[in-house]
């Protein structure tokens, strides 16, 4: 099926699954992953726009996480970017900058700043949430922790992470090859 189908019955899971009141089994949030091909990210995001405007209009609530522009604003509020920059410049390693920026987010901790940004901005329980930006994190944040992660702190409404690349047996592999890491909750759409 190419990337205009899978669109449009993504389209119509949406508008059929908002209007219920969702909660999974025991009380948890119903978890989605839609994969795609990377080369489709620019149709993906005008999809995206597109597609909050009409829940918009039809008053259901409806909010976007850019994972890449939440990450980044958080960061630079702790440390100006320059610090990062050096951080890789001086030590020669990404690996030193992750961990520095997962220390600073306090990523999988009680605190995660992440979790704790998109949680406080969810305007009600029903809400479709959509988590966009996954690509443009790699290698400074993996979405397999914060989709995991959020599991433990929303009881209701519909999660829907858009992600470049692909979903199989329970594992993301973000641009088709990179294993991003584990979810068996979040159902494959």
């Amino acid at each position: 099926m190419n990337t205009a189908d899978r669109l449009n019955n993504l389209d119509a899971f949406l508008h059929t699954i908002s209007e219920e009141n969702h909660a999974g089994l025991g009380g948890e949030a119903g978890y989605y992953v839609f994969s795609y091909d990377p080369k489709d990210e620019m149709r993906i995001r005008q999809w995206t726009k597109n597609e909050i405007e009409l829940f918009r209009r039809a008053h259901r609530p409806v909010v976007e996480f850019d994972l890449y522009k939440i990450m980044a604003e958080l960061l630079v509020e702790k440390h100006p970017r320059q610090k990062y920059e050096d951080l890789e410049m001086r030590t020669g390693s990404m690996t030193r900058v992750v961990n520095a920026a997962n220390s600073v987010l306090q990523i999988g901790r009680p605190m995660d700043l992440m979790l704790d940004y998109i949680v406080k901005r969810i305007p009600q329980d029903n809400a479709v949430i959509l988590l966009t930006g996954v690509g443009k994190c790699y290698p400074l944040l993996r979405s397999h922790k914060i989709l995991n992660d959020l599991h433990d702190r929303l009881a209701q409404g519909i999660v829907l992470m858009m992600f470049p690349g692909r979903y199989e047996d329970g594992y993301l592999y973000l641009f088709g090859d990179v294993k991003d890491g584990n979810n068996y909750r979040a159902k494959p759409i």
